[in-house]
């Protein structure tokens, strides 16, 4: 009787604690989330022709103190973080693009070159 009352405890404990694991990863997943909208806002909202980083972490920051979050190094590491991402990812689309255009471009010119010798030898048979 007493081993099944230690099972049930443990039992009962790693219950309480993936319960709490699991509230801990749902907070942090709705942090996220976000944490990426006001980024997104700050880019839209916040504009300028100079290097704006800083004042829309900021802004980022406030806004999620006015929604009941704290403001920890943990939390701004996290838009760093995110913003790090978004950048990479801008980035890679940029290239992906570019190289795409410039593949298309390349391949209109090399039909266009080949479309014009092809009527210049025509010419001249």
């Amino acid at each position: 009787m007493e081993k099944f009352q230690m099972l049930m405890s443990d039992l009962a404990i790693v219950g309480v604690i993936s319960i709490a694991l699991w509230l801990l990863r749902t907070k942090k997943q709705t942090l996220v989330a976000i944490v990426n909208n006001l980024i997104q806002l700050a880019e839209v909202s916040i504009t300028g022709s100079t290097k704006l980083g800083e004042e829309k972490k900021k802004w980022v920051l406030q806004q999620l103190e006015i929604l009941g979050y704290s403001a920890t190094d943990s939390v701004s590491k996290l838009i760093e973080d995110l913003v790090k991402t978004m950048n990479d990812k801008q980035s890679s689309l940029l290239t992906q693009i570019e190289n795409t255009a410039s593949d298309s471009v390349d391949a209109v010119a090399e039909e266009i070159t080949n479309s014009i010798q092809k009527e210049i030898e025509s010419k001249t048979k």
